[in-house]
């Protein structure tokens, strides 16, 4: 639906309060009280996920009239009985919805998350946002009503759709950084709001060998990690976004083929199964590995759902950051 004038105006002052934000919490804090002027809600949370698991952390979390000792609850038992989390394959990254979109009113009754957990709020409707950066996820953040209020609706939905991106870049960006202080090794490439080159560090001069930054691919903001195969190694290429300065390609490196081989002989994998995780890790699609491996895609496919349950991860992206995570400290 279409959004009137004011409601435009709204957001875009939204933008302009939490990008002027220099600390993650009271960004968010920041962005429950200017939202609440357009969408009325009694509470909200912003629950973390540790991409190297893919699980809910407690610590992070930002919160409105919900308590601490709820949320770990949430964190410790009730995440996996959320509606919204179980039905991960029919939800997109950074795209709001709402808990009644994927589960009826009289089913949500009948549940053991609706009887257990939501009366400790207390809270009923829900619209959550599954927040993601360039393959790593970041989190949940949802606003609610009580059972006594009404759903939220197509508007709110919609609002609440503009400002998700420009959200996940902004919580992306401060996880990045953060990341970036316990890694060595990395390409660095200034990039002008012009597109132009403004600097490249020695390092990412090496990876490109004389190759123009345009030969790197772009990493999408709620897309699977991108990688570049340099003669040199393999990089995961991520970009820092700045306001008014353009942007910030990194290349990370991923480790040698030794080191990441021995990571992954801890996973108690079949030698099958490790050339896959090898192969995912290194940026290939299912179709590459297919055709290395000498196998059809869909087996691929089920050697990956058979990791996935072994490694107790839910999707591709998650695996890539448990695997680098092991190796370079929090990557």
């Amino acid at each position: 639906m279409g959004l009137s004038s004011n409601d435009l105006t709204s957001v875009r002052e939204i933008f302009e309060c939490i990008s002027s934000c220099s600390d993650r919490n009271l960004m968010i804090q920041t962005l429950f009280e200017q939202v609440q002027k357009l969408i009325p809600f009694s509470s909200a949370a912003f629950v973390p996920i540790d991409p190297s698991t893919g699980h809910f952390e407690f610590q992070g979390n930002v919160l409105i009239n919900v308590t601490p000792r709820t949320v770990l609850l949430f964190t410790l038992y009730y995440a996996p009985l959320h509606p919204y989390v179980a039905a991960q394959n029919h939800v997109k990254i950074n795209d709001p919805g709402r808990m009644t979109d994927v589960i009826s009113v009289p089913r949500l009754f009948d549940t053991e998350y609706s009887r257990d957990f939501q009366p400790l709020t207390p809270l009923f409707y829900e619209v959550g946002m599954p927040l993601g950066f360039q393959g790593d996820p970041l989190g949940l953040l949802g606003l609610h009503r009580q059972r006594s209020d009404h759903d939220f609706t197509d508007r709110e939905v919609e609002i609440l759709r503009l400002i998700t991106p420009f959200l996940s870049i902004a919580l992306g960006n401060f996880a990045l950084n953060k990341r970036m202080a316990s890694i060595e090794g990395v390409g660095r490439i200034q990039i002008g709001v012009d597109g132009r080159t403004l600097s490249i560090n020695e390092e990412a001069r090496r990876i490109l060998n004389g190759n123009p930054p345009s030969i790197l691919p772009e990493p999408e903001l709620s897309g699977r990690p991108a990688f570049f195969q340099s003669r040199v190694g393999t990089y995961r290429v991520q970009t820092l976004h700045q306001s008014r300065k353009g942007k910030e390609i990194l290349l990370i490196p991923v480790p040698a083929s030794d080191e990441l081989y021995a990571k992954i002989a801890h996973l108690g994998l079949t030698p099958q199964q490790e050339k896959v995780v090898f192969a995912v890790v290194r940026g290939h699609s299912n179709r590459e590995i297919a055709e290395q491996l000498f196998v059809c895609e869909q087996t691929v496919k089920e050697h990956l759902q058979n990791i996935f349950e072994r490694v107790k991860v839910r999707r591709r992206s998650e695996l890539i950051a448990k695997i680098l995570g092991t190796v370079h400290n929090g990557l």
